[in-house]
């Protein structure tokens, strides 16, 4: 049988296959599961179930349904840039920010690249010399996310990492706010390495100036229907009331996560030398 159940396990559609005798082996089409997607809410979390009756064998993926491709529609009081010298004027005029740095302006020393899958154990298996002969001082144990914030309220998520955010996040820069006021929590963490155990953030808000920042590493707008979900999410939330950060960071503060706050960056600072977290990279004590 087949079956399609929402997230809480209801089941909203169903179907069977002719018994058969099934041959040892792997990749043996079983049959055809035709759900109509179209009578789903949207956008949901959704799970594929197959199994065999009167057993307990059975499986299931997990998939999400987004409203069919629309144009994502910017609220008029939204600032929308990749440009951090205009995001930081329009806070100091009083906007509503939406700001998503390029990967050019995270320090690659200090704001890692996530990854579709964790690193394997942990850091140190991935970039000690000689094991790897190019190490890259990267690494991910998945995210951690805030389901019930209303800038999620329109991105069905749980608070792990699933396979409608790794498309999204595969080799973006996480940003680095170990050094940020630690009661700014993201909205969205990437989990770190325990060996190293930075706070990264992909999605997070605060007051800035006179202004409301909300900061995506992800960039937007993008034409995947998963960012362009997430996109819509966000910015229904930043067009309304709830739109509140709970925490002021002054802008000086926030330019220090871009390189420079220019358009053309920065030089990368170079890594200060840590001997238990030799990636090969040459930097000494």
């Amino acid at each position: 049988y087949w079956k399609l159940t929402d997230i809480s396990g209801r089941m909203i559609q169903q179907g069977t296959w002719p018994a058969r005798t099934i041959p040892i082996g792997k990749n043996i089409p079983l049959g055809t599961a035709t759900p109509d997607l179209s009578k789903l809410a949207a956008p949901g979390a959704y799970k594929l179930l197959v199994g065999l009756e009167k057993t307990t064998v059975e499986n299931g993926w997990n998939f999400w349904v987004y409203p069919a491709a629309s144009e994502v529609t910017k609220p008029a009081e939204v600032t929308e840039t990749d440009n951090w010298v205009e995001a930081a004027k329009a806070l100091g005029n009083g906007a509503k920010v939406l700001f998503t740095p390029k990967q050019s302006d995270l320090d690659p020393s200090r704001s890692p690249a996530m990854k579709r899958v964790p690193v394997f154990w942990n850091i140190q298996m991935t970039v000690r010399p000689p094991r790897n002969n190019e190490p890259k001082f990267d690494a991910m144990l998945g995210l951690l996310c805030t389901p019930k914030h209303p800038a999620l309220a329109h991105f069905p998520t749980e608070g792990n990492c699933d396979w409608q955010w790794t498309p999204l996040v595969d080799n973006v820069r996480s940003i680095n706010l170990s050094e940020m006021p630690i009661e700014l929590k993201p909205i969205v963490a990437a989990i770190d390495d325990w060996n190293r155990n930075w706070r990264l953030g992909v999605l997070f808000e605060c007051k800035a100036g006179n202004g409301r920042l909300m900061v995506c590493a992800i960039p937007l707008p993008a034409s995947s229907p998963g960012a362009r979900q997430l996109h819509r999410s966000i910015l229904d939330y930043m067009g309304g009331d709830k739109f509140a950060p709970p925490v002021s960071v002054p802008i000086a503060e926030l330019q220090k996560l871009w390189l420079g706050g220019t358009e053309s960056g920065a030089t990368p600072a170079v890594r200060k030398f840590d001997a238990d977290l030799n990636d090969g990279s040459g930097a000494q004590p």
